[in-house]
């Protein structure tokens, strides 16, 4: 049974005092983000930001809203600031309607959910919701429901989940997620990571997080050394866009892979963003540069407000393809779908055989040749 530590380092979670990380100021979602460029032409002009019965939680760090215009990635702010447009399903987005995709969510999230932090949709491993904030909000974010109101996590909450993680024995890996967990400060982070790591049957950690590309202050030294000391940890990262990976970026990113933390990204496709060979493989490479193991590319959720950033999945499985053989391997991530209603991940992947006749497999690489492997006859 999990037992609630009394030591010092973890007495200011204890008295339900605050303990978000203090970030530098970010563009709130009632000011109108003047100089957004309009996304139906590319051009630049204003977007009134609109109140709406669907308005959802919008917030632009500091790395992303001080870009200029000119700026390739001025355009990643497209990602986080919400316009009145995306409100709107679109013409495909008629077959989805709003109800639909609410009972989508509402579906998944009870069948999964053991308590108000836990979800476990797999059998040896679950998801740990410890913080209600990010530095950033996604519009396409799957949780996005969950920011129409204030996402209050409390530290009962997290009690109740660390004494299921210590109940449940068939468990070997931990998520822990959020919100960011690194919007914590370094206190209440070590009193759960502490708290998985008494639990022997629990393998490894993982930590899934944004801020080394939305916030690369919060990688600090003295939170680095704390990390240290919760080995096997990785560290999934979310970029979507090479231009992400700035110099200050690359410095988080470098204090992360130096203390031993296994560190992988995982990307979500997006109309307009990175639905093009030559991008994806150019975040690729700049991620295994930093050290960074590129892991998953995501198809974009059924969520709503977002039918305008999905793209057709033959789309994808064409840049899948453009990755495989003109790039190293280490650079071909997984392509997934995460099924509505809670179906789990299934992997999408191209399919280079072409037929089979009388022993002989007939394939097709990378380069469109044909070739033939002997298969084996059973006796």
């Amino acid at each position: 049974m999990f037992c609630p530590t009394s030591a010092p380092v973890y007495a200011a979670l204890r008295r339900g005092k605050p303990c978000a990380f203090e970030f530098p100021a970010r563009i709130s979602p009632h000011i109108a983000l003047c100089r957004l460029p309009s996304e139906a032409s590319g051009e630049g002009g204003s977007v009134q930001v609109r109140t709406s019965p669907y308005s959802l939680a919008r917030s632009i760090g500091p790395a992303q809203s001080a870009l200029p215009a000119n700026s390739p990635r001025f355009y990643a702010r497209l990602r986080c600031a919400t316009p009145w447009q995306a409100l709107c399903l679109g013409n495909s987005g008629a077959h989805w309607p709003l109800a639909f995709l609410r009972q989508v969510h509402f579906v998944h999230s009870v069948r999964f959910k053991k308590s108000e932090v836990i979800v476990q949709k797999y059998p040896d491993r679950c998801l740990f919701l410890v913080s209600g904030e990010c530095a950033m909000y996604c519009r396409f974010c799957t949780r996005k429901r969950k920011f129409q109101q204030p996402f209050i996590i409390t530290q009962k909450d997290i009690d109740e989940g660390l004494h299921y993680i210590h109940q449940h024995r068939e468990l070997r890996d931990v998520l822990i997620s959020g919100g960011d967990p690194f919007m914590l400060d370094d206190d209440a982070l070590e009193y759960i990571l502490h708290g998985i790591k008494t639990a022997e049957h629990i393998r490894m950690i993982r930590i899934g997080t944004r801020t080394p590309g939305v916030l690369p202050e919060r990688i600090t030294a003295k939170l680095v050394k704390m990390l240290k000391k919760y080995h096997p940890l990785y560290i999934n990262i979310h970029f979507n866009h090479p231009d992400e990976i700035t110099p200050a970026t690359c410095r988080a990113l470098k204090r992360l892979a130096d203390a031993g933390i296994v560190l992988g990204s995982q990307t979500v496709l997006l109309k307009g963003i990175n639905d093009d060979p030559e991008v994806m493989r150019e975040l690729m490479w700049k991620l295994l540069e930093n050290r960074v193991r590129p892991y998953y590319i995501f198809q974009c959720d059924l969520v709503y407000g977002t039918e305008h950033f999905r793209t057709p999945l033959c789309k994808a499985r064409e840049i899948i393809q453009a990755l495989r053989g003109w790039s190293s391997g280490m650079a071909n991530p997984h392509l997934v779908i995460d099924l509505p209603g809670g179906g789990g991940k299934v992997p999408v992947s191209v399919d280079y055989l072409q037929k089979s006749e009388n022993g002989k497999l007939f394939y097709r690489n990378y380069c469109g040749e044909e070739y033939i492997y002997p298969d084996v006859t059973e006796k």
